[in-house]
């Protein structure tokens, strides 16, 4: 993937609406998936032994969507208590939050203080509400949660990674284009509910074409859309205690996102 496909790539934009650059989204999903790889290992190796907290902090880095699901059927099926599975789906969600941050300050550095502003906020919220919640239960005994992830380092895996960045990077410049600054807002919404990542690195790339207020408002937009979709999974798989407790963490990290960007706005010249 990265010294035989990489090399071979041509390094110039391809396609309609300006084209993309596929030697770059190929390097950008390489990256990604290393991250992943990295929560996968501590997964692997530190899941069963460091407890629930732990292991959905890894998994976050790999998906969050996942790990929501993962402990929230493990506390429908009786195997888990939602006071410790919850929060860790929480903290999971918190490592997305960082991820956007982190992505968008090495992709477009000029998004980071008003995307990190908002992100940052919401993952200081939903890691103190987990380490808070589990702290105050614990003396209640549980497994630690079981999650099962793909290998991010996967050939399809990261091809796959690539193709819905390139996809979503076009979709992105034709909504803009049809629509304007509310429909990219919209599809960035709707990219958000099925990959964080892909949604931010898209827009992200239409950076040189948007103000960057409209560019980190659309980004905010896919976080929030994706943050929605896991407490309506929650909801759904196991309503009574996860899925309220997932509800009250997001909400409260949704309010501190939207707080830290009006502070920045608020300062902000212009």
């Amino acid at each position: 993937m990265t010294f035989i496909a990489l090399p071979m790539l041509p390094d110039r934009a391809l396609g309609p609406l300006g084209g993309v650059n596929i030697r770059t989204v190929w390097m950008i999903a390489i990256v990604l998936a290393l991250v992943s790889f990295v929560g996968y290992v501590s997964v692997k190796l530190f899941g069963e032994r460091r407890g629930a907290l732990l292991a959905t902090a890894a998994g976050g880095l790999i998906s969050s969507t996942a790990v929501t699901i993962a402990n929230a059927r493990r506390v429908a099926s009786g195997e888990g208590s939602a006071r410790v599975l919850a929060p860790g789906a929480v903290l999971a969600t918190a490592v997305s939050f960082v991820r956007v941050a982190v992505l968008v300050a090495i992709l477009a550095p000029g998004l980071a203080v008003l995307v990190g502003a908002a992100t940052l906020a919401g993952a200081c919220v939903a890691t103190a509400f987990a380490f808070l919640a589990v702290r105050f239960c614990a003396t209640e005994r549980t497994a630690a949660s079981e999650l099962s992830f793909r290998n991010p380092f996967g050939f399809w895996y990261v091809l796959g990674m690539a193709l819905s960045m390139a996809v979503l990077i076009l979709a992105g410049r034709l909504l803009y284009q049809w629509f304007g600054g509310r429909g990219l807002v919209a599809g960035a919404a709707a990219m958000g509910l099925f990959d964080v990542d892909a949604m931010t690195v898209s827009m992200t790339r239409l950076v040189p074409q948007l103000p960057d207020r409209l560019a980190a408002c659309a980004i905010l937009a896919g976080v929030a859309s994706n943050t929605l979709s896991k407490v309506v999974i929650a909801a759904l798989i196991a309503p009574r205690g996860f899925g309220t407790r997932v509800a009250a963490a997001s909400a409260a990290s949704v309010v501190a996102g939207v707080a830290g960007i009006a502070a920045v706005l608020a300062f902000s010249p212009g």
